[in-house]
């Protein structure tokens, strides 16, 4: 049996975001769209990208938001 953790971090400003984890998900819990990368999230919307077993996601996620600002919400599955 594996062992993880989970955070759930909120950003509010543009930022590049290295996953370094085995599942991401994302909601944009602002007013305003939200970008992850090309993708846009419209207000209320999710996006999540889980991994296989043992399985590291090692991608640099680009999140912007009109206006500069915005609440994304994250929550990413970490193994200890």
């Amino acid at each position: 049996m594996r062992r993880y953790k989970t955070e759930i971090i909120q950003y509010t400003t543009n930022i590049n975001l290295t996953s370094n984890c085995n599942a991401i998900a994302f909601l944009n819990a602002g007013t305003s769209n939200a970008y992850i990368g090309k993708f846009t999230l419209t207000p209320g919307q999710g996006l999540e990208i889980d991994g296989n077993q043992e399985e590291i996601d090692t991608t640099t996620y680009v999140l912007e938001f009109d206006n500069n600002r915005g609440l994304m919400q994250v929550i990413r599955k970490f193994y200890i």
